[in-house]
C-alpha cells in the first residue's frame, strides 16, 4: 500500500477550503474517545492482527473540520514463509479530519495523520530449513523511533444522550523500520515497510 503526499496535499487543500463554517454545536466542541484496536501490517504474508488500546481528544473547529491528538499503543506482527518479525509501537499523532455529514447524527469523517511513532525491540524469528529438520533461530534489534504518516477513516454512530457515541475507524500509517548498533557492525539495516493498518473500536463522549 502506497499513500502519495499529494494525497495528504489533497486533504489539507480540502481542509482550508471549507474550514470557515461555523461549528456544530451538538454535544459540544470537544470530545475524548477510548478504543481498543487491532493492528496488522500490510506488508508480507502475516495478517495475525496484535491488540492494542488508544485514546484521543479532539476539538471541532467547524461543522466540518475537526483536530485530534492521539496515543496508542500496539503490537505489530509481519511475516513471511521464512522470516518473521514482531514488535511494539507507541505512536503519537495528530489528526486532521474533514467531517462529511455535518448536521447529521451519524458522523463520517477521514483525513491525514502525522506523528512520532515510538518502536520497541524488534524480535526476528528466522526458520532454517536443513535435511534433517528445521532449525528457529532468534534475533533481537533495537530500531530507532520514527515520524510516521498516513490516512484515517471514522465512523461515529450516537448512542443514547449527553453526547455519547460508539466510534469505528481505520488508520493506515507509512512506517519504515532501521536498525543501528554494535550487534551490525556500526551499520544501518533496513527492516523493510511494516506499514501498519490499525483497526479502532471505541466509545467516546462530546462536551
Amino acid at each position: 500500500m502506497n499513500v502519495k503526499w499529494e494525497t495528504l496535499a489533497g486533504v489539507l487543500a480540502l481542509a482550508l477550503a471549507v474550514g470557515s463554517e461555523p461549528a456544530s454545536a451538538e454535544g459540544g466542541r470537544w470530545q475524548l474517545r477510548m478504543s481498543g484496536l487491532a493492528t496488522s501490517s500490510t506488508t508480507g504474508f502475516g495478517f495475525d492482527p496484535r491488540a492494542g488500546i488508544g485514546i484521543g481528544l479532539g476539538y471541532r473547529l467547524s461543522s466540518r473540520i475537526g483536530i485530534e491528538i492521539e496515543g496508542l499503543t500496539t503490537e505489530v506482527q509481519q511475516g513471511g514463509l521464512a522470516t518473521e518479525s514482531s514488535f511494539r509501537m507507541t505512536p503519537l499523532l495528530a489528526h486532521l479530519d474533514v467531517h462529511f455529514t455535518p448536521g447529521h447524527a451519524v458522523d463520517f469523517h477521514a483525513g491525514a495523520v502525522v506523528g512520532y511513532v515510538g518502536v520497541g525491540e524488534v524480535t526476528t524469528r528466522r526458520n532454517i530449513a536443513w535435511p534433517l529438520g528445521t532449525d528457529t533461530r532468534l534475533t533481537r534489534a533495537r530500531p530507532d523511533d520514527e515520524i510516521a504518516w498516513g490516512l484515517s477513516l471514522g465512523l461515529d454512530v450516537p448512542i443514547g444522550g449527553r453526547g455519547s457515541f460508539l466510534a469505528f475507524g481505520a488508520t493506515y500509517l507509512d512506517l519504515p523500520l532501521e536498525v543501528s548498533g554494535e550487534a551490525l557492525d556500526g551499520g544501518v539495516e533496513r527492516l523493510g515497510d511494516f506499514d501498519p493498518l490499525i483497526a479502532h473500536v471505541g466509545y467516546g463522549v462530546r462536551f
